[in-house]
């Protein structure tokens, strides 16, 4: 039986799926171009906003040994102008506009949102850095220097910052997804020249490559033509794409560091979990949500009420295309040893059999099903998701996503948590105070 805090929650969750199910938002119409192009389109009632989207599949897993962080250093020169516009920002801010930008090892995304009544302005933008963007030396040296610094500032400086290289290194010893966004080493990126950019540029950013979303009041009809129109004329390439290595770590690995600006032991535990779009998928991340989404969670409950062994602890999955994982990370008190914490999180990974219920089940359902909901009624939001939905080979995401949710059981979650909580299945980071 549900609290009434539960049932409250449950009564609500019911109200705004019903609301979701009559919204139109959420179809999205498809269509690719003879150049390659992609171009999918939703509708969204009631504003005079418009949101342009851009995904390149371009991102760190494509780059080379030594020249790595070249996919971020292009998304920087990007914004550097191009050919007719040579400020980016400045136009769009014009035409009340706002933009921004993101690198994942996957793919690199671009968006615009404005009035509707701008969209050409951001049309003709993007046409022209696609085509004519401004690689110049000057502007290439000073975007380097930009990155390295953030390199400094984000990985190096930080006590635990650095944490991502050493966990995907050990997770994929030999996969193309080893290979941080940021790049490797500062020398990497130091290494990398301008013929190297205008090449990666000249390959990667062509229409066979691109994945093209809008989402306005207009309808389906009315945008596709406008972005045919106009993408349409992008010229065909042939883009050369390296082939990727998917390979896994399959055995138990540990590494220990030592940093003498922390105070407390800090840890990172990493699983293995299955593509983004699959069943077991989203099902370790409602198994992510049991473990550790707010204070009634599995672990809060355990490790920092009851047996105060840690000052912080949570976990997290990534949304990669391929080769994902589920980490648990945390900080510990200073009389609690690595070891000892993981004896009593092994006894909680057997005891998840026991510890999720139907009503606890129900609750991580509608969580999950809400968050997906509110999270793609943002227009920006939602360009962003359809282009990466289609990116994936999702269909349908707006029904799939949220029957895999309503479909789950008690047993579905058990049987991905013994497939995830293995020891073959992990990998592990500790990082010691120094005068331990």
């Amino acid at each position: 039986m549900l609290n009434d805090k539960n049932y409250f929650f449950e009564m609500n969750f019911n109200e705004l799926k019903l609301v979701f199910r009559n919204n139109k938002f959420g179809f999205v119409v498809k269509k690719v171009l003879k150049n390659g192009v992609v171009l999918l389109v939703a509708q969204k009632e009631n504003t005079k906003l418009a949101t342009l989207n851009i995904l390149v599949k371009a991102g760190s897993i494509y780059e080379q040994k030594g020249k790595t962080g070249l996919a971020h250093l292009l998304e920087h020169m990007m914004f550097e102008g191009s050919k007719n516009f040579p400020n980016f920002d400045e136009t769009l801010q014009d035409v009340l506009g706002d933009n921004n930008a993101y690198t994942c090892q996957d793919y690199t995304n671009y968006y615009e949102s404005l009035p509707y009544e701008y969209i050409q302005t951001a049309i003709d933008l993007e046409m022209d850095r696609f085509q004519n963007l401004n690689l110049r030396l000057q502007k290439f040296n000073v975007q380097k220097s930009v990155v390295i610094e953030e390199f400094k500032e984000t990985t190096l400086q930080p006590p635990l910052a650095d944490f991502w290289h050493y966990i995907l290194k050990m997770a994929f010893p030999k996969s193309s997804y080893k290979i941080p966004v940021i790049g490797y080493t500062v020398k990497d990126v130091e290494n990398i020249t301008l013929p190297d950019l205008k090449k990666y540029y000249t390959n990667f950013y062509n229409p066979s490559q691109l994945i093209i979303s809008m989402v306005a009041e207009d309808s389906e009809e009315n945008m596709l033509n406008l972005l045919e129109s106009n993408f349409g004329k992008l010229a065909a390439s042939e883009a050369e794409i390296p082939a990727l290595s998917l390979q896994k770590s399959s055995r138990f690995l540990t590494k220990t560091l030592t940093r003498k600006n922390i105070h407390q032991t800090s840890f990172f535990i990493a699983f293995h979990i299955d593509d983004y779009g699959s069943a077991e998928y989203f099902r370790a991340d409602m198994l992510s949500d049991l473990l550790s989404n707010g204070d009634s969670s599995v672990l809060y409950q355990r490790f920092i009420k009851e047996l105060e062994f840690c000052t912080e602890i949570s976990s997290f999955i990534t949304d990669n295309k391929h080769s994902n994982l589920l980490i648990i990370e945390g900080k510990l008190n200073q009389e609690i040893s690595f070891e000892r914490f993981k004896e009593e999180l092994e006894l909680i990974f057997q005891k998840l059999d026991t510890i999720l219920t139907p009503d606890k089940l129900t609750l991580l359902k509608n969580k999950a099903e809400t968050y997906f909901m509110f999270s793609n009624y943002n227009m920006t939001h939602l360009a962003q998701n359809i282009c990466f939905w289609e990116y994936v080979g999702l269909e349908n995401p707006k029904d799939s996503i949220r029957a895999i949710y309503e479909e789950t059981t008690v047993e579905d979650i058990n049987s991905v948590a013994l497939t995830i909580f293995n020891d073959n299945n992990r990998v592990e980071l500790v990082y010691l105070p120094k005068n331990n």
